[in-house]
């Protein structure tokens, strides 16, 4: 009986490791809300009320950018999500020579959430603003008011938070390697390297995903199932500021 269930347990250990085939080649994938987790990239949005900046760039960190420089972040949790950004920028409206002026400084800084059902940014809007006047040995404050408001910024259309995660897999033996590009719901991309190896076992495939040049700070794990499906079976992860964990 002992020698049977032997001979039987190493006949499926073979059948297992001959049918372990690692996944090479293009596989795309397409998540929205009722297939996985959504992901936010804010590029093209316009923040402040009067406009102030428009988010020209969202890094792998989840750093906004205007103008080459960083106005704030977005960040989540796995189930919501959150920008905070601000201003700051001072005009003069007039000069005395040789040192001396009225100059007005404006400051603006603001705590939204994302509504995902309404499709934008809503939340509070602070706005601080002074004008001074300048001399060689003194300053002395013309006006001085701050202002908090309720504010909504629409996302640009389109942008419902789905994505489309396209891996380019070279096997050798179990081991994978390649590239994998995420593309968000506005056309915005993050480019990844990809390492991993299938499992003899379960023919499960682990990779892990590092984004690579500009895309540094987002990182990802991705379980796929045997083939000949190489589904997604799990994700975790951050990126671009936000939380991955599937299922």
């Amino acid at each position: 009986m002992k020698t049977t269930s032997l001979i039987g347990l190493l006949a499926t250990l073979t059948f297992t490791l001959a049918r372990a085939q690692a996944p090479s080649g293009s596989f795309s994938y397409d998540i929205a809300a009722d297939t996985g987790p959504l992901l936010w990239n804010i590029t093209g949005v316009q923040l402040f009320d009067p406009p102030m900046a428009t988010v020209a760039h969202q890094d792998g960190w989840g750093i906004l950018w205007s103008n080459r420089w960083p106005i704030g972040r977005l960040y989540g949790d796995g189930s919501n999500t959150f920008v905070r950004a601000s201003f700051h920028q001072s005009t003069w409206e007039q000069r005395y020579y040789p040192f001396g002026g009225i100059v007005d400084i404006q400051s603006g800084f603001l705590d939204l959430a994302l509504d995902s059902s309404a499709l934008a940014l809503s939340g509070t809007q602070m706005l601080h603003q002074q004008r001074i006047q300048f001399g060689f040995w003194w300053r002395h404050v013309l006006d001085s008011t701050n202002e908090t408001s309720d504010v909504s910024f629409p996302l640009t259309d389109g942008n419902d938070g789905s994505w489309n995660l396209q891996l380019n897999l070279t096997a050798s033996g179990n081991f994978v390697r390649g590239d994998a590009t995420i593309t968000f719901a506005n056309a915005e991309t993050q480019g990844f390297r990809v390492n991993g190896k299938t499992s003899s076992f379960t023919g499960e495939t682990k990779l892990l995903l590092t984004g690579s040049s500009f895309d540094r700070g987002s990182y990802l794990w991705v379980t796929l199932s045997p083939d000949p499906d190489f589904q997604i079976e799990s994700l975790s992860g951050r990126v671009s500021g936000q939380k991955v964990v599937f299922p």
